[in-house]
């Protein structure tokens, strides 16, 4: 475990300095200020070590394809509910912009399961993972960044249970169940 995840997993974003990662990771803040810019970047540096989106995508795609809606918001709810996760919230709420170049690295992972393993053509990856995105984006902001009720308090089993049908119907949509 890094520094940088080793204490914004222990103190959240807020508290946690870049100072405090140079220190524990004995090296120079000037150093961390080079490489990472600020503390939202070291941020989600770690963050997509930390909440690999290869790793994620695969425990996703794995198993039976009549299941992976309910266990992509499963794995995602799990993720964003973590204490990196919340602190990736607390950074999004400060610097939306910053979403972008998280989701980004996200997005080609899933693009990338798409056309591998469910067998999708490119151009439907990216009209399939433009729906998920739209409803998995909303599922982030109305539970997490604004805190919207009742999205924001319902148990992860119940939004689970709503959802992954959901997006499992955008992910089958069109094509032979099996």
């Amino acid at each position: 475990m890094s520094a940088a995840d080793l204490l914004f997993t222990a103190h959240g974003f807020k508290q946690t300095s870049i100072r405090a990662v140079a220190r524990e990771a004995g090296v120079d803040p000037a150093l961390v200020h080079h490489y990472y810019g600020d503390k939202a970047g070291l941020l989600l540096a770690t963050a997509r070590i930390t909440l690999d989106p290869r790793r994620l995508v695969d425990q996703i795609v794995r198993g039976d394809r009549r299941t992976i809606g309910p266990r992509l918001i499963s794995t995602l709810l799990t993720a964003w509910e973590s204490p990196l996760g919340s602190a990736l919230v607390v950074v999004v709420r400060g610097q939306p912009a910053l979403l972008h170049a998280f989701t980004g690295v996200v997005s080609a992972t899933i693009t990338e399961a798409l056309t591998g393993p469910l067998g999708f053509s490119e151009q439907e990856s990216k009209t399939r993972l433009a729906m998920l995105e739209t409803i998995l984006g909303g599922v982030f902001m109305t539970r997490y960044v604004a805190r919207m009720e009742p999205m924001a308090s319902l148990p992860p089993q119940q939004v689970v249970r709503l959802l992954g049908p959901l997006l499992q119907q955008v992910i089958d949509h069109g094509r032979p169940r099996g």
